[in-house]
């Protein structure tokens, strides 16, 4: 999916509690209320009660005016801009993901069999949890999908059904799908940490972010980063965190994703 960190759209207002309530102190001066010690307090409470106000409603309407943007939507609002390109939700399929794949819609348009015409129709299909295409030769399209179905290569033939009709399928194209295969990654790392009498609780903790990091991350051509699992085993308990394995950065390819084997996390008190 591509990357939005850079995009700066200005409808959305970007004022502090600190700046709002500034404006009305200068505003107040500026019509020259009576401000002595006498009433001071008062007005003060007052401006901290109005700036907090406006903050909360401009916060609220910052809000709504991102759910009107594919790229920040989520939820009911979400599933609305979909049905507006003819992408409708499939069943459990997660924000991110289905975002993703409105996004491909417009791929779709031309039914000359790009990558990404592809990817959307192929992730189209309920059961189709995440998919990759790949073009070795002209006119050869290897289709990977993920699922966790049973009977996959039932799913296969349905998802090669679906790509060859005559409006999906470049007429040259041959295409073939097949599943991922899964490569299980055992995990080995030492912990140096501050002793503590919810130490258990902690690397509980440590260990649930850790798989949810994977899970989130089980995807054909995923990159699991030494910097994610750091985040994933970060606390203020922890001092240090040396990793055994994996000790660098891991890149799957297009017909592969990831998968947490066991965990091994070695705990040593300082």
């Amino acid at each position: 999916m591509a990357n939005f960190d850079n995009i700066n759209i200005k409808v959305f207002a970007e004022q502090s509690f600190e700046e709002i309530k500034e404006e009305l102190e200068a505003k107040a001066i500026e019509l020259d209320l009576d401000l002595d010690e006498g009433n001071s307090g008062i007005i003060t409470k007052l401006f901290d009660i109005i700036a907090y106000k406006e903050f909360n409603l401009i916060e609220k309407l910052n809000y709504q005016a991102k759910q009107c943007f594919i790229i920040f939507a989520t939820g009911d609002n979400l599933d609305a801009l979909g049905v507006s390109f003819a992408t409708p939700r499939n069943t459990n399929e997660k924000d991110d993901d289905y975002r993703a794949r409105i996004l491909l819609a417009f791929d779709t348009i031309s039914n000359a069999g790009t990558k990404e015409a592809y990817l959307y129709h192929t992730k189209s299909i309920d059961e189709v949890l995440d998919a990759q295409v790949l073009s070795p030769e002209p006119a050869k399209v290897l289709v990977f999908i993920r699922s966790e179905v049973e009977n996959k290569q039932e799913l296969e033939k349905q998802v090669l059904d679906y790509l060859n009709q005559d409006h999906i399928r470049a007429i040259t194209d041959l295409i073939t799908v097949s599943h991922g295969t899964v490569e299980i990654i055992d995990f080995h790392a030492k912990i140096y940490a501050k002793a503590n009498p919810l130490d258990e609780v902690i690397i509980q903790n440590r260990t649930k972010d850790l798989k949810q990091y994977f899970k989130d991350n089980e995807k054909l051509k995923a990159t699991i980063s030494v910097a994610g699992i750091y985040d994933a085993l970060h606390d203020n308990n922890i001092r240090k965190i040396d990793l055994i394995s994996p000790a660098t950065n891991l890149e799957f390819a297009e017909d592969k994703y990831p998968v947490l084997g066991d965990v091994n996390l070695e705990i040593i008190y300082e």
